[in-house]
């Protein structure tokens, strides 16, 4: 799993929580992180178009892609 350094954190200037309690905003890479709705254990990272690039846990670990939805992968 890949580690990811920063997660969303209020403290953090790049980090802007969206209205209604929906996510953040990470301004550097134009990314939005919304807690999944479904399992509630991680997040799903998306574009600015809503496209899914990611999940998160919220240890900061990256569980997709190349995580748990892929064990049929080699590499």
């Amino acid at each position: 799993m890949i580690i990811v350094s920063d997660l969303p954190d209020p403290e953090k200037k790049h980090w802007v929580k969206l209205k209604g309690n929906q996510g953040w905003k990470n301004t550097l890479d134009d990314t939005f992180w919304k807690k999944d709705k479904l399992h509630g254990d991680h997040w799903d990272v998306s574009d600015k178009k809503g496209n899914k690039i990611k999940e998160i846990d919220f240890y900061g670990r990256q569980i997709w892609p190349y995580g748990p939805k892929h064990k049929h992968k080699t590499s």
